[in-house]
């Protein structure tokens, strides 16, 4: 091992420091090297229950001596991470990294044969606490797993801990037994529901109890058992993270669904289990799982009524011994030396070569983001860069078709697998170890290609992300990506060559046309096919435009300033600044309602739905939450909505007007045009001008065949707001309507110059085109639109039977061969074939 060695810890969650506090004990006390902590912005904690981020006055309340925390943890370049959570996304290139976990289960996430555990490979070293996790994990992580126990029990197993100068200072009696009550936070576990009596029905008074809640317990819920403890004898609320003290000097555990459980057991003592009713509601619940493979280690409950029977049998009667067998599966170090394992394991790393069987190829498109990627990678992968520039620490090859440079790459290297990487694209979050994992755990897998920005499945994917108060951006979708879809794939028959991973064999099997890229992939694609190999779309992985790297820095706010006084215009379009606004004071609604008001402008609904339920009873962040389900197409439901809300009397007259004119216009989207009309009226009767009424009316004519008024309502809005898309669309389809297609085609050409990916915008435009055979615009408005999305096959055929209308016969059949290679029997494509055949 190195003399020096630089150590890192990361906490992500305040509740880790106890975790990790007897590792970096260890280090300090033995004069092993230099510690530092990188932590996440205790901040987000106020709004968030999973609770991120460290306090100093908490760190300090844990350490008796000083640790660095760090902000740029890439500059402090460690050799070792601990961390004790799963988000790897924060940890990439951050040396050897060591994750010793913080349960002994967790409810789907962690422990798990499923594919979410294929994230652990994005580490070095993974610490279990016993033998069940090892085989529970195996199959899917192929890194080191070592059993080396939980540090954080090392002082319950090495009896340095006094029960007697425990309880006393717990004020509790040393005659009684004592109950150690830790439930779960989670809704749909937890027991704190369903504890509905005074706590003394359920656990009588000649015993002592304890309550240990859940670290990201939310705080009217910690106040209500505070009260509890305060007002009850021989009742002491735990509020340290380290339940250590607690399992000392407990005789008996209540809990549910928790890792308690099996650190209590570990001291073979008995444990008594909530079974809720709601347990099978949980979005991860499988019956299958660690969690609920071994609850029969104690008795069990479904009605808190049945705890005082139980209690009193579990410290009356004699255990079965098998029990203990299972505890000591699931935490197998108990002497106390859990810490120096861990500690040990992780020093080794520094003597081993932890490159992976995985070989990046760089195509060197962008100098920054080459050097970037490389920086990341450079310490887990060989990495290849064909370039005609020249960077340091890789093997270097020069700018030739890129099958014959793959050729000559796999040729030379040792290597199984390669990943090939355009860099004018960037990458999510440890998207090298993803890929390895899709080639080396699916024996099917011949191609394996990420999601890219803007395709169809990545807005899908979108919509699926598990933390919804994220704002949407690349960065935060790459991170989720990261987080929740984990080893999830889907076989795809088509992929382009812009990133992708593939065994070298492949490469090296199969006979290519060196000069001809094009042709190169088609003949790699059916060599897959051909051997029954599937292409894997991997949703934990997603490329997008590279960016330059950019240091944020806070506002200065002038000390004779207070936060009021800044004009909105400051924070209009920044959504960092607004979400710092917010840190705050949580509770401000403004400021929640300039948050709403920025996630509307900018389109992005999920959190626009997050941050509305925050207010559900303001008129203005309910008005916003219908506008993004109707966006969202989910009409009836934001119909729904609006009816139930009083909005009759709202003060603010355009905010009244407002309401009535959208509900107007959902029900002309209901079909039930006849009924609109009042409340189109009655809005137009408080604003005259409102552009959401005005818009609603001209809806109304338009259906009612009154052009003359309906385009005077239109022009009207684009006198105040030349941009407006809906009143340039509303023109666009009124001319259509009226055989006008040429003016039509304007105003399509004016929305789609707003936005290129706008679908409403792009469709009139080709209708347009096939009256006014002014083909040029829809070719010019399909091709841009296929540059975000490649793989649209109604695009594609749209934009073949436009070429074909020109005569541009060979660009046709470029398009179709890329629909038959998604979809042989796609409608229409075969015949249209056959006729630029006839014709070419």
């Amino acid at each position: 091992m190195p003399k020096y060695v630089k150590y890192l810890f990361f906490i992500e969650r305040e509740f880790h420091i106890v975790l990790l506090l007897p590792l970096i004990q260890y280090i300090h006390d033995k004069g092993l090297g230099q510690l530092a902590i990188y932590n996440m912005s205790p901040e987000q904690s106020q709004f968030n229950i999973s609770n991120f981020g460290l306090r100093k006055n908490v760190l300090d309340k844990y350490l008796d001596f000083q640790v660095e925390q760090i902000q740029n943890p890439l500059e402090y370049a460690p050799d070792i991470t601990f961390m004790a959570d799963f988000s790897y996304q924060y940890v990439e290139g951050l040396g050897k990294i060591v994750n010793i976990g913080h349960g002994t289960i967790s409810k789907g996430w962690y422990y798990s044969k499923k594919s979410i555990s294929v994230r652990e490979n994005c580490a070095d070293l993974l610490c279990v606490p016993g033998n069940i996790h090892l085989k529970q994990l195996e199959s899917q992580v192929k890194i080191p797993i070592e059993v080396t126990g939980m540090p954080k029990l090392d002082k319950v197993f090495s009896g340095t801990l006094k029960k007697e100068e425990i309880l006393a200072k717990m004020n509790l009696n040393p005659n009684n037994k004592t109950v150690l009550l830790a439930p779960t936070f989670n809704d749909e576990f937890s027991l704190i529901p369903y504890l509905t009596e005074p706590i003394r029905k359920y656990i009588p008074e000649y015993l002592n109890l304890i309550i240990k809640l859940h670290g990201v317990t939310p705080g009217q819920i910690r106040n209500a058992f505070k009260q509890i403890a305060e007002t009850n004898v021989n009742v002491c609320l735990c509020e340290d993270y380290d339940i250590s003290e607690s399992f000392a000097v407990s005789d008996i555990l209540i809990s549910d669904v928790s890792s308690v459980i099996y650190e209590f057991l570990a001291m073979h003592k008995p444990v008594i289990l909530f079974d809720s009713p709601k347990q099978k509601q949980y979005p991860n619940f499988n019956a299958e799982d660690i969690e609920y493979q071994f609850r029969d280690v104690g008795y069990r409950f479904s009605h808190p009524n049945k705890i005082a029977e139980l209690l009193f049998r579990s410290l009356t009667e004699k255990r079965d011994e098998s029990i203990n067998d299972i505890a000591d599966n699931f935490i197998s170090v108990r002497d106390g030396s859990s810490t120096e394992r861990v500690i040990h394991a992780a020093n080794a790393l520094l003597e081993t070569d932890l490159k992976r069987d995985l070989h990046l190829v760089l195509i060197d498109e962008n100098e920054e983001n080459t050097q970037h990627i490389i920086a990341r990678f450079k310490d887990r992968f060989h990495i290849s860069v064909i370039s005609d520039k020249t960077y340091e620490g890789v093997s270097q090859y020069t700018q030739k078709p890129l099958i014959r440079s793959l050729k000559e790459i796999v040729e030379k290297i040792d290597e199984n697998k390669l990943f090939v990487h355009h860099t004018r694209f960037d990458m999510s979050p440890q998207m090298p170890n993803f890929m390895n994992a899709h080639l080396m755990l699916h024996d099917k897998t011949g191609l394996a290609v990420p999601l890219v920005l803007n395709d169809e499945i990545t807005y899908q994917q979108a919509k699926l992300r598990v933390v919804l108060n994220e704002e949407f951006s690349t960065k935060t979708m790459a991170l989720q990506l990261t987080y929740s879809f984990a080893g999830q794939s889907l076989e795809i028959p088509y992929a382009e060559p812009l990133s992708f991973a593939l065994a070298k064999s492949a490469i090296t099997s199969t006979d290519f046309d060196e000069n001809n890229n094009e042709y190169s992939w088609k003949l790699l694609l059916a060599k897959l096919a051909k051997e029954q190999l599937k292409i894997s779309l991997a949703f934990d992985s997603m490329i997008y435009p590279y960016t330059p790297q950019v240091i944020k820095t806070k506002p200065v706010i002038q000390p004779n300033k207070v936060t009021s006084e800044i004009s909105s215009f400051d924070y209009q379009e920044n959504e960092e600044l607004l979400k710092q606004r917010l840190s705050e004071n949580p509770f401000d609604e403004k400021r929640i309602l300039d948050l709403i008001s920025y996630y509307y402008r900018n389109k992005m609904w999920d959190s626009v739905d997050v941050y509305s339920d925050m207010l559900s009873g303001d008129y203005q962040a309910v008005w916003y939450a219908i506008r993004s389900l109707e966006e969202q197409n989910h009409v009836e439901k934001a119909f729904d909505k609006l009816d139930k809300f009083s909005y009759q009397n709202i003060s603010d007259k355009t905010w009244r007007a407002k309401w009535y004119a959208l509900k107007g216009k959902l029900l002309i989207k209901l079909n039930r045009a006849d009924e609109a009309k009042h409340f189109i009226e009655k809005a137009i009767e408080i604003d005259a001008h409102l552009a959401e009424a005005l818009l609603a009316r001209a809806a109304w004519y338009l259906i009612n065949n009154n052009m003359a008024e309906s385009e005077k309502d239109y022009q009207s809005i684009l006198q105040d707001d030349p941009e407006n898309r809906y009143a340039l669309l509303g023109l666009g389809v009124l001319k259509q309507f009226s055989y006008d297609f040429i003016t039509a085609e304007q105003y399509f050409k004016a929305v789609l110059k707003i936005n290129d990916e706008d679908m409403e915008g792009l469709n009139g435009l080709v209708k347009c085109a096939w009256h006014t055979k002014n083909f040029e615009s829809a070719e010019n408005a399909l091709t841009t639109y296929l540059e975000y999305h490649p793989a649209k096959l109604d695009i594609l055929f749209t934009l073949s039977g436009i070429y074909y209308e020109q005569k541009k016969f060979s660009q046709a059949l470029a398009q179709l061969d890329k629909i038959f290679l998604f979809d042989e029997d796609f409608p229409g494509a075969r015949e249209l074939y056959q006729r630029i055949k006839q014709n070419f």
